[in-house]
């Protein structure tokens, strides 16, 4: 009895391993063919395309894909997929990911994404504006605090990421210190003392995306 329920089990999870990925797979492939790839518009339908595959995906499915990317990367998922745009696919996929999971308000999930797969940018805005944007949709308490949840978890390449995108937040607030561990302690000091009197600042993406030098005059939060 024990093997039959070991054996049934097995092949559920892998029916949603798989199943959530053909669907992303299938239309990133579909999409890619109608649209011009190196333009804005071609790159906001493969997003609305990939959007509209995980909303049909079960929560068993995104947490497979997750751990996926956790475990193999991004670009195994891509090799599996058989898409030789990687790069398009990958960018997109990552976006996509992660406003799914702010919006479904799994933030430990969120956070052990961004600690393997974090996505600088959503579209045109940082990943730490985006998470910023959790408290005012109400999906995400305290959502700039998740990319310093994801900082002591976060590998590879993600490592930096995350920790730009920390930087950029917190740093004109909170000077860097070398212990990081001990710095992210200050940050969410200072967030927790300061975040009532604190409005985000809606042309921060603006000051990132043009390289900006950010200030306390045009950081993510200005006083209210």
């Amino acid at each position: 009895m024990l093997a039959v329920l070991i054996t049934v089990f097995g092949c559920s999870e892998s029916r949603n391993h798989s199943s959530g990925s053909n669907l992303l797979c299938n239309a990133f492939k579909d999409s890619f063919k109608n649209v011009d790839p190196s333009s804005k518009e071609g790159v906001g339908e493969i997003r609305e395309a990939l959007s509209q595959a995980m909303s049909s995906m079960t929560l068993q499915e995104v947490d497979a894909l997750v751990h996926r990317i956790g475990v193999d990367g991004i670009s195994r998922v891509c090799a599996d997929c058989e898409i030789n745009e990687c790069s398009v696919f990958e960018n997109a996929m990552l976006e996509v990911l992660a406003v799914q999971l702010m919006q479904d308000s799994r933030r430990a999930l969120l956070v052990t994404f961004l600690a393997s797969g974090c996505p600088e940018f959503i579209s045109q805005s940082p990943i730490e504006y985006e998470l910023a944007l959790g408290d005012e949709y109400q999906t995400l308490h305290d959502g700039v605090l998740a990319i310093l949840d994801a900082l002591p978890k976060a590998k590879g390449e993600y490592r930096d990421r995350v920790f730009r995108a920390a930087e950029r937040a917190f740093a004109i607030y909170v000077p860097v210190e070398r212990d990081r561990e001990l710095w992210s302690m200050k940050c969410r000091a200072w967030w927790e003392k300061n975040k009532r009197n604190l409005s985000i600042n809606y042309e921060y993406p603006l000051h990132v995306m043009f390289e900006a030098k950010i200030t306390k005059a045009n950081g993510l939060y200005l006083p209210k």
